[in-house]
């Protein structure tokens, strides 16, 4: 240990020495202790976080919802129109707008006939006999208002009092029919396939009306 000192205090540091190691020494990167947030902390900041998110979404949110304007057809927003019930073809009629009229081969043959009013567009009857379901529908300026989008093997057009009836079908049997007359679209859905001549009454019934 002495001759250690001994050692020591022979070394002599010079001016040059000096500036060289305080050049090296500021030269070198000071490591900095990485900060860990205890995991309360960590909760804590993401809490804080998560509210400022909140609250700069609210100050873009809400001036809109404000001004928001339900009757402006610029909001795009949709409304279903209303299905309403009615107790015969007259009060159908009065729903709607337009006139409405029973078919009277399939009232006659009915057990159960429904009407119904799909807002000021279409009106719908529908005529249940057994198996067999007709559906009746007739609304202005609609080219198929038969809400029946299947695909169907057999598509025929034929002439019934000089308008043009498109029947769909499968096997030479039919179970759609939809026409359009002066300023009404009308459809006819079977539930159970009918002929062509059957077809034909029963759009015969429906002009004659």
């Amino acid at each position: 240990m002495g001759k250690y000192k001994e050692l020591i205090e022979r070394i002599e540091v010079t001016d040059d020495m000096r500036c060289r190691i305080l050049d090296h020494i500021s030269r070198e990167p000071i490591e900095r202790p990485v900060r860990i947030l205890p995991l309360a902390g960590l909760r804590r900041y993401m809490a804080v976080a998560a509210c400022f998110v909140v609250l700069v979404a609210g100050a873009v949110m809400i001036p809109a919802v404000l001004h928001h304007n339900p009757s402006s057809p610029d909001q795009g927003v949709l409304t279903a129109p209303v299905l309403l019930n009615a107790a015969s073809a007259v009060e159908l009629s009065e729903m709607v707008g337009f006139g409405v009229a029973d078919i009277p081969s399939l009232m006659s043959a009915s057990d159960k006939t429904t009407y119904m009013a799909l807002g000021k567009e279409l009106a719908e009857i529908k005529y249940n006999s057994g198996s067999q379901t007709v559906t009746f529908r007739k609304s202005a300026k609609m080219d198929d208002n038969s809400g029946d989008y299947n695909s169907y093997s057999t598509v025929k057009v034929i002439t019934v009092n000089m308008d043009s009836v498109t029947l769909k079908g499968n096997d030479g049997n039919y179970n759609l029919a939809v026409w359009s007359k002066g300023e009404y679209s009308y459809s006819l859905h079977f539930t159970e396939t009918v002929t062509e001549e059957a077809v034909k009454q029963i759009v015969k019934e429906i002009d004659a009306r």
